[in-house]
């Protein structure tokens, strides 16, 4: 009892520590633990394969529509039809204005000319 208490603790050297944990880490496991995850965890090799798939499909998508639409034959436009008739100036249609103007006169532009040739005549 005479023993005076430890306040030393005896640390191991990090360094140390490393450089003997750093082997087993990058070495091969052995067997897994019932619990562990198996390394097959992200199957590349099918990964890869989908992707492929994928791109091809979407090549597939953009190319065949503008092959199909290049391999129609080409069809011009419809001529639009449209129905004009033809009016010689003795058979146009005599309509009244409702609004009680002469005739060839409506508006002010109509009514200024008059009064222009009225000052300058």
């Amino acid at each position: 009892m005479t023993e005076a208490p430890k306040l030393l603790v005896e640390w191991s050297s990090p360094w140390q520590e490393f450089r003997t944990a750093i082997r087993p880490a990058f070495g091969k496991s052995s067997d897994p633990l019932a619990g562990e995850a198996h390394t097959g965890l992200f199957p590349v090799r099918g990964m890869l394969v989908s992707w492929g798939l994928q791109a091809l499909l979407l090549i597939a998508v953009i190319v065949i529509p503008a092959k199909l639409s290049s391999m129609r034959p080409y069809q011009p436009p419809a001529v639009p039809k449209y129905d004009v008739i033809y009016y010689s100036k003795d058979e146009l249609p005599r309509t009244a204005d409702l609004g009680g103007a002469q005739s060839g006169v409506s508006g002010e532009a109509g009514g200024r000319e008059k009064a222009d040739d009225r000052q300058s005549g």
